[in-house]
Parts: C-alpha cells; sequence; structure tokens
C-alpha cells in the first residue's frame, strides 16, 4: 500500500500515510481506528507487516495451550476487525461474539473473518447490553487483546462479575511489572482475596513502536474461583 510510518513520542499519536482509494495520499493516526478498519487491508498492513503485532497470536496460543478452545463461550472484548477473533478460530473455537465500540469494527470484521463470530455487537464496555449478551450467550471466557489500558478497572469489574464462577480470563495489557499499573493492583489484590487464580502470566513483545522500540505487554490467563 505504499506506506509511510510516522513516529510520535505519545504511542496514540501515530500515524500513517497510505495511498487511499481516490489514489491521494492520506495522513491518518493509526489509533483513529474509523478510518483504518474502513479501507481493506490497511489495518493488517500496517501492524502485521511493519510493527510485527503480535499479540492476538501469542494470546490465543497461549489459551489454547491452558483449555480446549472448542469448550470455551468467548467474549471477544474490543474486537475490532476480527484479527484476535480469527486467531481463537483457526484453533479450535466455535463459539465467539464480537463487541467494539468503533462503529466501523462491526462491518470490517464482517468483511474479513465473516465466519468467526456468532454476533458482533456495537457497544462500549460498560453498556448493559454487553453485560445482557454474555447472560444471553452463556458466555464463560472474556478475551480482550491490548485494550485494558482504554478501560478503568471499576469498567472491567463491572463486566466480569456478570460472567459465571469458573470463568477463564484471557487479556493482555500494559506490563504488568509498571508499579503504577492499575491491572497490576487488581489482579494481585484478586488472587490474593481467593477471587480470582492466575494460571498463567507472561510478559512479551506486544508490538514494535514506529520509532523501533518494543512495546512490552503482559499476557494473564486467570479463572474466577467466586
Amino acid at each position: 500500500m505504499d506506506l509511510e510510518l510516522h513516529p510520535a513520542d505519545n504511542i496514540s499519536e501515530e500515524s500513517i500515510t497510505f495511498t487511499n482509494e481516490r489514489g491521494q495520499r492520506e495522513r491518518v493516526r493509526l489509533h483513529d481506528y474509523e478510518r483504518v478498519y474502513s479501507v481493506p487491508g490497511l489495518y493488517e498492513d500496517v501492524l502485521l507487516n511493519y510493527l510485527n503485532f503480535a499479540s492476538p497470536e501469542f494470546l490465543a496460543e497461549l489459551l489454547a495451550k491452558s483449555y480446549p478452545l472448542e469448550s470455551l463461550r468467548i467474549l471477544d472484548l474490543a474486537a475490532g476487525n476480527g484479527l484476535a477473533g480469527e486467531a481463537l478460530f483457526k484453533r479450535g473455537s466455535e463459539y465467539i461474539i464480537g463487541a467494539d465500540a468503533c462503529a466501523q469494527a462491526a462491518p470490517a470484521a464482517a468483511r474479513d473473518y465473516p465466519s468467526v463470530y456468532q454476533e458482533y455487537i456495537t457497544v462500549y464496555a460498560d453498556d448493559p447490553r454487553l453485560i445482557q449478551a454474555v447472560k444471553e450467550h452463556k458466555l464463560n471466557t472474556l478475551h480482550c487483546v491490548g485494550a485494558l489500558g482504554t478501560i478503568t478497572v471499576e469498567q472491567f469489574q463491572h463486566l466480569w462479575a456478570a460472567f459465571p464462577v469458573e470463568s477463564i480470563l484471557s487479556v493482555t495489557c500494559d506490563d504488568l511489572s509498571v508499579l503504577d499499573n492499575p491491572f497490576a493492583a487488581y489482579f494481585k489484590r484478586s488472587a490474593a482475596a481467593g477471587e480470582l487464580r492466575i494460571i498463567k502470566c507472561e510478559q512479551f513483545q506486544h508490538r514494535q513502536l514506529m520509532n523501533g522500540d518494543p512495546f512490552i505487554a503482559t499476557a494473564v490467563i486467570a479463572e474466577k474461583l467466586r
């Protein structure tokens, strides 16, 4: 796609220039998902071919090594165009519900990965319709690639509370070794209280930043005890 990458001090300001559908050069922030998802193949081209985006495959493989995926009824939170769901699907997942706040995400997933999701809903993490979907679909796994930094611990707790005991948590989040990471405190507190059993907790490279530096993240697989 004749891409140019534009690094930034703030990751949310990283941008790309590409040739758009009108044959014009267009610059857009990588996190402008409404626009990026609207261009077929653009998201994968940037993330996979240029920035070595590893989280979807890494987390799906970690979950598959911990539980038989065909037995899990999964909510893919912040599912985007379906890249994370596809990583689960090709490893044997049979029941995945996608959810994302971006209005362009659902049509992009239907276009790019049409076989992955039983349903895809456009909601924010604290939308009551998401709680309803967890109950209606009898979901038992919360899967989230890279988006925990965009929601609060309180929003996460509210959603996680809707899942039944023995449900599985499968997430990547910012490096948990960073002392001020609120999710590090949440996981530690929940494990100490006997609410959560940590199955796996592994540090890995989420992707490469546009300036070439590694973006380190943590993958967590856990089970709800009460």
